[in-house]
């Protein structure tokens, strides 16, 4: 797996780069076909988007995610080391997205966005 890290306004489009289509919008998330997860640091960790495979590997090696995607971010990075320490995720690119900004006082948080760039594109 290959990570990108990106730093972007708070307010941003993001394009699923196999399939072209707008997976984050100002007001929507819509998952692409070629994602695999979508994880969002906010308030604790959560999955806003697993696939299939992700939820049953995650199970398998023990691991617990929520029903509503809940994981704490240390949960996570050890659960992603391990997927792509034993799967061949050669293909997969994750976007590490931060947005920062100013609320009641600095703020910011990171969306990660993995993307299988092997996905055959089915239209």
């Amino acid at each position: 797996m290959q990570q990108v890290e990106l730093e972007l306004k708070e307010d941003y489009n993001f394009y699923c780069p196999v399939t072209g289509q707008q997976v984050i919008s100002e007001d929507d998330f819509i998952p692409s076909k070629a994602m695999v997860f979508n994880y969002v640091s906010l308030q604790g960790g959560f999955f806003a988007y697993a696939n299939d495979w992700i939820k049953k590997v995650i199970i398998e090696l023990g691991m617990d995610i929520a029903d509503e995607g809940w994981m704490s971010y240390e949960g996570f990075r050890k659960t992603m080391t391990e997927i792509f320490n034993r799967f061949e995720t050669e293909n997969y690119v994750c976007f590490s997205i931060t947005t920062k900004g100013i609320t009641c006082g600095p703020m910011s948080s990171t969306t990660y966005i993995c993307i299988d760039m092997g996905y055959v594109y089915e239209e």
